[in-house]
Protein backbone atom coordinates (compact mmCIF):
# COMPACT_ATOMS: atom_id res chain seq x y z
CA UNK A 1 0.00 0.00 0.00
CA UNK A 2 2.87 2.38 0.71
CA UNK A 3 5.88 2.89 -0.67
CA UNK A 4 7.57 3.31 2.71
CA UNK A 5 6.48 3.18 5.89
CA UNK A 6 7.50 5.20 9.14
CA UNK A 7 6.23 3.13 11.91
CA UNK A 8 8.47 2.77 14.50
CA UNK A 9 9.39 5.52 17.49
CA UNK A 10 13.28 5.40 17.55
CA UNK A 11 16.07 7.53 15.63
CA UNK A 12 15.71 10.42 13.54
CA UNK A 13 18.22 8.56 11.23
CA UNK A 14 17.51 5.64 8.78
CA UNK A 15 20.13 4.43 6.87
CA UNK A 16 20.36 2.74 3.23
CA UNK A 17 20.39 -0.96 4.98
CA UNK A 18 17.16 0.08 7.01
CA UNK A 19 14.10 -1.83 5.65
CA UNK A 20 11.77 1.01 3.81
CA UNK A 21 8.48 -0.70 5.35
CA UNK A 22 10.07 -0.56 9.03
CA UNK A 23 11.52 2.78 9.33
CA UNK A 24 12.16 4.77 12.39
CA UNK A 25 10.73 8.25 13.46
CA UNK A 26 11.37 10.67 16.25
CA UNK A 27 8.04 11.91 18.11
CA UNK A 28 8.72 15.29 19.81
CA UNK A 29 6.73 15.60 23.11
CA UNK A 30 4.82 18.70 23.85
CA UNK A 31 7.19 20.36 26.66
CA UNK A 32 10.07 19.90 24.19
CA UNK A 33 11.93 22.98 23.03
CA UNK A 34 12.96 23.84 19.86
CA UNK A 35 16.42 22.75 20.56
CA UNK A 36 15.56 19.43 22.09
CA UNK A 37 14.09 18.19 19.06
CA UNK A 38 17.37 19.85 16.97
CA UNK A 39 19.58 17.76 19.80
CA UNK A 40 17.56 15.06 19.57
CA UNK A 41 18.17 15.35 15.33
CA UNK A 42 22.10 16.04 16.07
CA UNK A 43 22.29 12.92 17.95
CA UNK A 44 20.56 10.70 15.63
CA UNK A 45 22.40 12.51 12.58
CA UNK A 46 25.75 13.69 13.71
CA UNK A 47 25.21 16.72 11.46
CA UNK A 48 25.68 20.09 11.89
CA UNK A 49 22.81 21.91 12.97
CA UNK A 50 22.05 26.14 13.72
CA UNK A 51 20.44 25.61 17.80
CA UNK A 52 18.39 28.84 19.14
CA UNK A 53 19.54 31.00 20.94
CA UNK A 54 16.74 33.68 21.76
CA UNK A 55 17.69 37.01 22.99
CA UNK A 56 21.46 37.63 21.88
CA UNK A 57 21.37 40.91 24.77
CA UNK A 58 20.29 38.41 27.73
CA UNK A 59 22.79 35.84 26.25
CA UNK A 60 25.91 37.66 26.32
CA UNK A 61 25.61 37.58 30.34
CA UNK A 62 26.12 34.02 30.56
CA UNK A 63 28.63 31.75 28.82
CA UNK A 64 27.27 27.92 27.41
CA UNK A 65 29.58 25.38 29.11
CA UNK A 66 27.46 21.94 28.03
CA UNK A 67 24.59 21.76 25.98
CA UNK A 68 22.66 24.44 24.25
CA UNK A 69 20.89 27.47 25.75
CA UNK A 70 17.84 29.64 24.32
CA UNK A 71 16.75 33.07 25.85
CA UNK A 72 13.37 33.59 25.42
CA UNK A 73 11.06 36.11 27.04
CA UNK A 74 11.81 35.96 30.56
CA UNK A 75 12.86 31.79 30.86
CA UNK A 76 16.17 30.55 29.90
CA UNK A 77 15.77 26.88 28.67
CA UNK A 78 18.83 24.82 29.53
CA UNK A 79 18.86 21.95 26.69
CA UNK A 80 21.47 18.65 28.03
CA UNK A 81 23.64 17.04 25.82
CA UNK A 82 22.23 13.23 25.50
CA UNK A 83 23.07 11.42 28.70
CA UNK A 84 25.10 14.01 30.03
CA UNK A 85 24.54 18.21 31.39
CA UNK A 86 23.62 21.17 30.28
CA UNK A 87 25.28 24.02 32.43
CA UNK A 88 25.50 27.49 32.31
CA UNK A 89 27.72 29.38 33.98
CA UNK A 90 26.82 33.37 34.88
CA UNK A 91 29.76 35.75 33.48
CA UNK A 92 31.61 37.90 36.14
CA UNK A 93 30.62 36.13 39.04
CA UNK A 94 33.54 34.50 40.38
CA UNK A 95 33.83 36.54 43.33
CA UNK A 96 30.01 36.29 44.17
CA UNK A 97 29.43 35.10 47.90
CA UNK A 98 26.53 35.98 49.63
CA UNK A 99 23.04 36.34 47.81
CA UNK A 100 19.41 36.16 47.29
CA UNK A 101 17.87 34.25 44.77
CA UNK A 102 14.89 33.49 43.25
CA UNK A 103 13.74 31.59 40.39
CA UNK A 104 10.72 29.57 39.02
CA UNK A 105 11.27 25.98 37.85
CA UNK A 106 9.49 24.88 34.99
CA UNK A 107 11.26 22.33 33.20
CA UNK A 108 9.14 18.94 33.12
CA UNK A 109 9.52 16.94 36.56
CA UNK A 110 11.17 13.88 34.72
CA UNK A 111 14.65 15.41 34.76
CA UNK A 112 16.89 17.57 36.32
CA UNK A 113 17.44 21.28 37.11
CA UNK A 114 20.27 22.41 39.72
CA UNK A 115 21.61 25.92 40.80
CA UNK A 116 25.56 25.77 41.60
CA UNK A 117 26.85 28.38 43.91
CA UNK A 118 30.28 29.41 45.41
CA UNK A 119 31.41 27.13 42.53
CA UNK A 120 35.44 27.18 41.22
CA UNK A 121 37.01 27.04 38.30
CA UNK A 122 37.04 23.28 38.49
CA UNK A 123 33.29 22.72 39.55
CA UNK A 124 35.12 20.29 42.34
CA UNK A 125 33.76 22.71 45.36
CA UNK A 126 30.29 24.35 45.32
CA UNK A 127 27.13 24.53 46.81
CA UNK A 128 23.89 22.99 45.01
CA UNK A 129 20.00 23.04 44.81
CA UNK A 130 18.62 20.39 42.87
CA UNK A 131 15.33 19.39 42.04
CA UNK A 132 13.79 15.86 40.33
CA UNK A 133 10.53 13.85 40.47
CA UNK A 134 9.34 16.97 43.00
CA UNK A 135 12.49 15.78 45.15
CA UNK A 136 14.32 18.87 46.44
CA UNK A 137 17.82 18.31 48.15
CA UNK A 138 20.84 20.71 48.62
CA UNK A 139 24.16 19.29 48.72
CA UNK A 140 27.98 20.31 49.37
CA UNK A 141 30.81 19.19 47.23
CA UNK A 142 34.30 19.58 48.00
CA UNK A 143 37.45 17.55 47.54
CA UNK A 144 35.39 15.62 44.99
CA UNK A 145 32.79 14.14 47.45
CA UNK A 146 28.71 15.21 47.26
CA UNK A 147 27.09 15.19 50.32
CA UNK A 148 23.48 15.87 51.03
CA UNK A 149 22.68 18.59 53.32
CA UNK A 150 19.10 18.13 53.15
CA UNK A 151 16.30 16.97 51.38
CA UNK A 152 12.43 17.41 50.98
CA UNK A 153 9.46 16.02 48.78
CA UNK A 154 7.31 19.05 47.62
CA UNK A 155 4.11 19.19 46.60
CA UNK A 156 3.32 16.70 43.85
CA UNK A 157 0.61 18.17 42.00
CA UNK A 158 2.46 21.17 41.31
CA UNK A 159 4.62 21.36 38.11
CA UNK A 160 6.35 24.81 38.30
CA UNK A 161 8.43 25.32 41.98
CA UNK A 162 9.52 29.18 43.07
CA UNK A 163 12.23 28.73 44.81
CA UNK A 164 13.90 31.47 47.04
CA UNK A 165 17.18 31.70 48.50
CA UNK A 166 19.33 33.34 50.72
CA UNK A 167 23.23 32.42 51.51
CA UNK A 168 25.27 34.27 53.93
CA UNK A 169 28.41 33.49 55.15
CA UNK A 170 27.68 29.89 56.50
CA UNK A 171 24.35 29.66 56.71
CA UNK A 172 21.20 28.83 53.92
CA UNK A 173 18.03 29.54 54.17
CA UNK A 174 14.86 28.23 51.34
CA UNK A 175 11.56 28.63 51.14
CA UNK A 176 9.36 26.83 48.16
CA UNK A 177 6.16 27.65 46.44
CA UNK A 178 6.53 30.69 49.63
CA UNK A 179 6.79 28.40 52.24
CA UNK A 180 9.91 27.93 54.91
CA UNK A 181 11.70 24.90 53.78
CA UNK A 182 14.66 25.19 55.28
CA UNK A 183 16.47 28.43 57.71
CA UNK A 184 20.10 28.52 58.89
CA UNK A 185 21.10 25.48 56.99
CA UNK A 186 25.12 25.22 58.03
CA UNK A 187 27.38 24.89 55.10
CA UNK A 188 30.87 24.49 54.79
CA UNK A 189 31.74 26.11 51.77
CA UNK A 190 32.04 29.96 52.53
CA UNK A 191 34.42 31.23 49.89
CA UNK A 192 33.44 32.90 46.98
CA UNK A 193 32.59 31.50 43.51
CA UNK A 194 30.84 31.26 40.16
CA UNK A 195 27.25 30.81 39.41
CA UNK A 196 25.73 27.91 37.50
CA UNK A 197 22.69 26.94 36.31
CA UNK A 198 22.23 23.53 34.73
CA UNK A 199 20.23 20.55 33.37
CA UNK A 200 19.95 16.38 33.27
CA UNK A 201 18.25 13.62 31.63
CA UNK A 202 17.32 11.15 34.64
CA UNK A 203 19.39 8.34 33.10
CA UNK A 204 18.72 6.35 35.72
CA UNK A 205 14.48 6.33 35.27
CA UNK A 206 15.21 5.50 31.78
CA UNK A 207 13.13 2.16 30.33
CA UNK A 208 16.08 1.04 28.66
CA UNK A 209 13.67 -1.92 26.36
CA UNK A 210 12.05 1.41 25.24
CA UNK A 211 11.83 2.26 20.98
CA UNK A 212 12.72 5.72 21.61
CA UNK A 213 15.32 6.43 24.88
CA UNK A 214 15.29 10.23 25.22
CA UNK A 215 18.87 11.28 27.13
CA UNK A 216 18.25 15.08 26.36
CA UNK A 217 15.94 17.13 29.22
CA UNK A 218 15.14 20.82 28.89
CA UNK A 219 15.96 22.82 32.33
CA UNK A 220 13.70 25.62 32.30
CA UNK A 221 14.28 28.68 34.64
CA UNK A 222 11.75 31.31 34.86
CA UNK A 223 11.91 35.18 36.65
CA UNK A 224 15.70 34.52 37.84
CA UNK A 225 16.65 37.34 39.84
CA UNK A 226 20.44 37.18 41.85
CA UNK A 227 20.96 40.04 44.14
CA UNK A 228 23.96 40.62 46.21
CA UNK A 229 23.71 43.66 49.02
CA UNK A 230 20.14 44.69 47.52
CA UNK A 231 22.13 45.26 43.94
CA UNK A 232 21.09 43.28 40.88
CA UNK A 233 23.63 40.82 39.71
CA UNK A 234 21.06 39.37 37.08
CA UNK A 235 17.39 39.79 36.30
CA UNK A 236 15.47 38.11 33.55
CA UNK A 237 11.94 39.31 34.77
CA UNK A 238 10.35 41.20 31.72
CA UNK A 239 10.06 44.86 32.02
CA UNK A 240 9.22 48.07 29.51
CA UNK A 241 8.58 47.13 25.72
CA UNK A 242 9.75 43.44 26.00
CA UNK A 243 6.80 42.76 28.73
CA UNK A 244 4.27 44.60 26.63
CA UNK A 245 5.17 42.34 23.39
CA UNK A 246 4.95 39.46 25.52
CA UNK A 247 1.32 40.38 27.00
CA UNK A 248 0.01 41.22 23.33
CA UNK A 249 2.16 37.89 22.22
CA UNK A 250 -0.22 36.21 24.58
CA UNK A 251 -3.36 37.42 24.10
CA UNK A 252 -3.08 36.76 20.57
CA UNK A 253 -2.25 33.10 21.54
CA UNK A 254 -5.32 33.04 23.59
CA UNK A 255 -7.48 34.46 20.74
CA UNK A 256 -5.92 31.91 18.13
CA UNK A 257 -6.44 28.99 20.47
CA UNK A 258 -9.75 30.32 21.07
CA UNK A 259 -11.00 29.92 17.15
CA UNK A 260 -8.83 26.31 16.90
CA UNK A 261 -11.17 24.48 19.96
CA UNK A 262 -14.83 26.86 18.73
CA UNK A 263 -14.89 26.46 15.29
Amino acid sequence: MFDMNFNQRGSAFNNKDVNIYNLTRTTPEPYWSTNHLLMRIWADTKEDLAFKTGNPKKAKNWTEIEGKTEFIYDDIIITSLPGKNGLLKLNKTDEIKDLNLSVNLKGNSIGNQFIMLRCDQSQSSYIEVRLLENNLTINEKANNEVKTLYEVELNTNKQIHNLELTLLESSLSLKVDQEDIINDLKVTITTEGFIYLGSAANITNINLNSQEIDEIYDGVFNKLVITDNNETIISTKLKGMELFTYKIKKAWEGVSNWFIEVL
